[in-house]
């Protein structure tokens, strides 16, 4: 990762090497920026010697909040944001299980995993698809794109989001989801998605909602409501609290 993001930003190094000042903040989006790509990570050792020059960090999920503090780091929660266009509620009609993924395939994103649940779903689910790789697509493109989908899979060890899973909400994707990043903040168990811990909750759940398409409806509106709740003022307020 640290070779990757030299390449693309060969002299994002330098920013490492300079001196702390009293007004120098941070963010650590990720855990895999400090813990390891390990499905223990939290007990895993950390590497925070690169965080003592920040006089204030920030977090954006209240999972990496907590283990930030059992280190004894004080960080402010800053949730991030999908600022995708929310689709429109009319729109949505009952229709055949598709559900996908989207990710670089990290070790943290635990994808065979999901490879496992997709084998287990062939011919039950329309379409079980990866969506792999660093791409960008245009907003309007990437919007449409999630639009042949109803339902988002997340099968991570360690996210900071994942802003995907966010941004399937806002087109109306229901998720399954391991108990990650910001996901204790978005999914409501049961009524617009349901956290899954193996291959064979996530198999279940899916089979369930294959099953019931107007299940699959209603917690598609569900998902679709809460993700267009405003949370601007929320965001605003943290951010001051975090660059005063």
């Amino acid at each position: 990762m640290l070779a990757e993001s030299l390449a693309r930003r060969p002299r994002s190094w330098l920013r490492w090497g300079r001196p702390g000042a009293p007004n120098l903040s941070a963010v650590v989006q990720d855990p895999s920026e400090v813990f390891p790509e390990v499905a223990d990570w939290k007990h895993a050792p950390a590497h925070t010697a690169h965080l003592a020059r920040f006089a204030r960090l920030a977090v954006t999920s209240n999972e990496m909040h907590d283990a930030l503090a059992a280190l004894g780091l004080r960080a402010t929660k800053v949730n991030t944001r999908s600022l995708l266009p929310a689709r429109d509620p009319a729109t949505l009609a009952a229709e055949p299980l598709r559900a996908f993924t989207r990710a670089v395939d990290y070790p943290r994103k635990n994808l065979a995993l999901f490879r496992a649940v997709q084998s287990r779903v062939a011919g039950v689910a329309e379409r079980c698809d990866a969506l792999l790789g660093t791409g960008v697509l245009p907003q309007p493109e990437y919007a449409a794109r999630l639009d042949g989908y109803n339902c988002y899979v997340c099968t991570s060890w360690q996210e900071g989001g994942p802003l995907p899973l966010m941004d399937a909400q806002r087109r109306g994707c229901v998720v399954l989801t391991t108990r990650v990043g910001q996901t204790d903040e978005r999914v409501e168990d049961g009524v617009n998605g349901f956290f899954c811990d193996d291959e064979g909750a996530f198999t279940e759940r899916l089979r369930q909602l294959a099953a019931d398409p107007e299940l699959l409806l209603r917690m598609r509106r569900a998902a679709l409501a809460r993700a267009s709740a405003p949370d601007a003022d929320r965001v605003r307020a943290q951010l001051s609290e975090f660059l005063p």
